[in-house]
């Protein structure tokens, strides 16, 4: 979700996850960095993948969770010039 706000150096870079899933161990590791802003906490997805991701992590269902990085943002590693 990016705004008029969102603009300049800062954020001329390639696509990177700001949501994901792991098994770790024997447990579950899910990590979101979508919620800094009041207005996304109330739009239908992401309170679908909050619901997603507690069901998930709390075992009361199964995800396909390949790894796809590179496929999905492979610059993801790459940072804005200076």
């Amino acid at each position: 979700m990016r705004t008029k706000e969102m603009e300049g150096q800062p954020y001329a870079r390639p696509d990177y996850p700001l949501a994901w899933a792991k098994p770790y161990g024997a447990g579950r590791v899910w990590f979101n960095a979508m919620g800094h802003r009041e207005d996304g906490w109330e739009t239908d997805y992401f309170q679908a993948m909050l619901t997603g991701a507690f069901r998930w992590t709390a075992g009361q269902v199964e995800a396909e969770l390949t790894p796809n990085l590179m496929q999905v943002a492979p610059k993801a590693d790459e940072l804005p010039p200076r």
